[in-house]
């Protein structure tokens, strides 16, 4: 591994140790038996999450460590960055790839890249 792929590595880490999650945030699963799984975030405390499952079978909500979920988004979705440089844009999900997503911002002319873990679902445009 190159040393800036490590260094890349490592931010990226460091990064998703800074998870904030929400009551009402769409999440998947990333360990366990339960992986993939995708859930609605109905209760957060310091420790843990208790999510609902979504399009499932299962009929009790299942709480879980904010290390064991991500949040969940889909292309087109309306979201608003909450954190980092781009702190306060809005706009349409373009792209996404494991960690991050394009957004198109400013009136759909300029794309924006922020953390998935730094967006968060939006009704509004700025």
């Amino acid at each position: 591994m190159t040393d800036e792929k490590l260094i890349n590595s490592l931010a990226d880490q460091t990064h998703l140790k800074s998870k904030k999650f929400f009551k009402g945030d769409k999440v998947r699963i990333i360990k366990g038996d339960l992986m993939n799984l995708e859930g609605e975030i109905v209760k957060v405390n310091d420790s843990n999450v208790t999510i609902r499952p979504l399009d499932t079978e299962f009929t009790t909500t299942i709480e879980i460590s904010p290390n064991d979920i991500v949040k969940a988004f889909k292309k087109g979705e309306f979201v608003k960055v909450i954190a980092g440089k781009n702190t306060g844009k809005t706009g349409f999900i373009q792209s996404l790839n494991d960690n991050s997503a394009k957004i198109m911002a400013d009136g759909l002319t300029n794309i924006v890249e922020a953390f998935i873990n730094d967006l968060i679902y939006c009704n509004e445009s700025t």
